[in-house]
């Protein structure tokens, strides 16, 4: 049986994951945690396993946290979390799995089972320091710190970009670059001005990730960016139609709700 935690900043994120955890078998969650600081508290006042963690958080995220647990008796790490772009920081911080939300039963019970088989090579943890050894946790006020840098870090960092595929491989997209997103039946794709790319993501995590404004969900399954719309056209029953400065010079028309709010946005 190893001992579970969960920590990630909405509660229906948490119910969802303790829900598909208590239906795996040899699992016990033992505590939640809103934030990072929280985590760690309960991680030293608990016996804790592994923890599952989201990373964007406020204050002390999921990273931070991974890297505060760097000793063998420290939780296992699963990150859960709505982006990509982390992975490979992620197992830099020997991170034991990657799960992309919404997370699938099949994807969760392979990492419980690396997760069952790294508890059982290293035995039972403890929460004690050797006597004589600086306590290995770092303070939360330290944690804290860490994340007052990286916040103004991110005021100056550079435009963040998205990865995409076309026909000469890989390549990264400034999200100013991209047009409108789609989510067609098997694939998601961005619209630029030099043309169409494909990205490995969901529309969902997509939506979630871009800030709004100037992202804004136009209808179900389209994302469009207000900064590349050229003329907006009233549509029928309450819709808007907008006129894109993509490659194929592309007419969107909104949902009746979305129409909604695009007026609130541009009132």
């Amino acid at each position: 049986m190893i001992r579970v935690l969960i920590c990630d900043d909405e509660p229906p994120a948490r119910a969802r994951m303790r829900r598909l955890l208590e239906q795996a078998s040899g699992v016990t969650v033992v505590g939640e945690a809103g934030d990072g600081e929280a985590a760690l508290a309960l991680a030293a006042e608990l016996q804790v396993d592994v923890a599952f963690l989201d990373i964007r958080m406020p204050g002390v995220d999921g990273l931070d946290l991974a890297a505060a647990w760097s000793a063998p008796t420290d939780p296992l790490v699963v990150f859960v979390t709505a982006y990509q772009d982390h992975a490979m920081r992620a197992f830099e911080l020997h991170a034991v799995s990657y799960l992309v939300k919404p997370v699938e039963r099949e994807q969760l019970g392979s990492a419980i089972e690396r997760c069952r088989r790294l508890v059982a090579g290293r035995g039972a943890p403890t929460t004690e320091p050797t006597v004589g050894e600086e306590p290995l946790l770092p303070a939360p006020a330290v944690l804290r710190e860490l994340a007052r840098i990286r916040a103004a870090l991110d005021e100056v960092r550079v435009e963040p970009r998205l990865v995409a595929r076309s026909r000469r491989g890989l390549q990264l997209v400034r999200r100013s670059e991209v047009a409108w997103i789609q989510a067609l039946s098997s694939v998601v794709v961005a619209h630029t001005a030099d043309g169409e790319l494909r990205l490995d993501r969901s529309i969902r995590s997509l939506e979630q990730e871009l800030p709004t404004p100037p992202f804004l969900l136009a209808r179900r399954g389209v994302l469009v960016n207000l900064d590349h719309v050229t003329e907006i056209r009233p549509g029928l029953r309450g819709t808007l139609r907008l006129q894109m400065a993509d490659a194929m010079g592309s007419e969107i028309t909104t949902s009746e709700r979305q129409a909604k709010e695009l007026r609130r946005l541009l009132d």
